[in-house]
């Protein structure tokens, strides 16, 4: 009986000690993936700006409603030149984004779109890990924010220019406006105060169409 129970004992420690060394190697895995550099970037470009909501509608040959769904691609673009911290240099990033269309308020482009298709949206912001996983990017160009996942948006776009079926805001960050968001949330992060205008015009004029579409 002694010998028996020493046997238990013994298993118990052995099935203890075998739990501790899979923590350890799991909490271990865990911290070595953990990003220990993170940067944030803002670029800057030149682009057609809009004096008001009814010249940016004229312009698109894109306009929907619709919402965002989970799947998201981000590409940081690197400028291939090592710098101080061992990485290269970041000269921009974007995201390939699922949204599904709830509605179609205008469609010029030439591409067929229809009522719950899904596109793909580029969007002028990504967050990734470069190099050896060890150092987490962040690009936003001039403020742009990503849609939320789960909410809906009206879009203003084009068709990208390198990649056919695939749409992009006007002018990069004037044609997206939430119509989830709290009041006074422009989801932009930006300063340009005519970016801010014209997404507040189209929240304001499009908020109310959320209620007329059925999942």
């Amino acid at each position: 009986m002694k010998f028996k129970r020493i046997t238990v004992i013994a298993a118990l420690v052995s099935i203890v000690s075998l739990g501790s060394v899979l923590a350890y190697n799991y909490n271990n895995s865990s911290q070595e993936q953990e990003p220990v550099i993170k940067q944030n970037y803002y670029g800057k470009g030149k682009r057609m700006g809009f004096e008001n909501i009814a010249e940016m509608e004229d312009k698109s040959t894109l306009i929907v409603i619709g919402k965002k769904l989970d799947k998201e691609v981000p590409t940081i673009l690197l400028d291939g030149v090592e710098q101080e911290d061992g990485y290269e240099g970041v000269l921009g990033g974007y995201t390939i984004s699922d949204f599904q269309v709830k509605k179609i308020l205008k469609n010029t482009s030439g591409k067929e779109v229809e009522k719950n298709q899904v596109i793909p949206v580029l969007e002028n912001a990504a967050t990734d890990v470069i190099g050896d996983g060890k150092k987490k990017v962040t690009y936003t160009n001039d403020g742009y924010e990503l849609m939320k996942k789960g909410k809906h948006y009206i879009l203003f776009m084009d068709e990208s220019g390198s990649g056919p079926g695939t749409f992009i805001p006007l002018s990069a960050i004037y044609g997206k406006a939430p119509l989830e968001a709290k009041k006074g949330d422009l989801e932009f992060n930006g300063e340009d105060k005519f970016v801010k205008k014209i997404i507040n015009e189209a929240t304001k004029k499009y908020k109310k169409e959320v209620g007329t579409i059925k999942e």
